[in-house]
């Protein structure tokens, strides 16, 4: 009841629902109990979904060490709640909180899926996004260059990860001042989301902005306007003026 008030948007209903749910878990099986900790972990979930990523976090963190104690340090439970955590810390912007948290999280995970598992690499990709908001261009560059030839050789060159990849390895070009370089993987990324029919307009919007934002920084100023026109355009014509 609490998940299905939650996705109705009734969070502070849903938020009663989950309390009474976890203190029956509490009376039944303990503080401590794995089944409080599920509780908080689909709280968590509904706070995020409604952007109240303060309370995701204080419910997140609850449940980690609610996990911690019910299964040990290092069990995948643990370590994908600390997945959701650094999801939420990056989303409330605290970029440093988020990639140590991830690196919490694949530290764990690695213990149970391979290297070359989405468990890992989703989370390798977000500590990526996560290095860009920090604007730490160097880790931006090295993470997001590995994750780009694994994704190439696993799904061919036109395929719309290796775009976004690409456009991400962009943006750490951009950070790190290579302009040239950044300009290179952009253009190859609208290439790819233009020929793709996977791809929407707003994948293909944000590697034209980046592109423009290249151009800008260059004072390359009437390139940078056409793109930024171009956005609005291809924008207005997808959702309306």
């Amino acid at each position: 009841l609490a998940r299905l008030m939650g996705a109705r948007g009734q969070v502070d209903e849903a938020v009663a629902e989950f309390t009474r749910a976890a203190n029956i878990h509490i009376n039944n099986e303990g503080a401590q109990s794995s089944q409080v900790g599920d509780v908080l972990w689909y709280a968590g979930n509904m706070f995020v979904d409604a952007e109240r990523y303060e309370d995701a976090i204080e419910v997140y963190q609850q449940a980690v060490e609610i996990y911690k104690a019910a299964y040990g340090n290092e069990h995948s439970e643990v370590g994908e709640t600390l997945g959701r955590l650094a999801d939420a810390y990056r989303a409330k912007m605290e970029s440093k909180k988020a990639i140590e948290t991830f690196r919490q999280a694949i530290a764990i995970q690695s213990k149970h899926y391979d290297a070359d598992d989405d468990v890992i690499l989703n989370l390798r990709w977000e500590m990526g996004r996560a290095y860009i908001d920090a604007e730490d261009a160097e880790a931006t560059i090295a993470i997001f260059h590995e994750l780009l030839a694994l994704y190439e050789e696993w799904n061919g060159p036109d395929d719309v990860d290796v775009a976004t990849l690409s456009m991400n390895l962009g943006m750490g070009m951009r950070l790190a001042g290579r302009f040239e370089e950044a300009e290179k993987h952009l253009k190859r990324a609208r290439a790819i989301y233009e020929a793709s029919d996977d791809a929407d307009v707003e994948d293909l919007c944000g590697a034209i902005s980046e592109l423009a934002t290249v151009y800008d920084i260059q004072g390359k100023y009437a390139e940078a306007k056409r793109l930024h026109t171009e956005v609005l355009e291809r924008t207005r014509a997808e959702y309306g003026p």
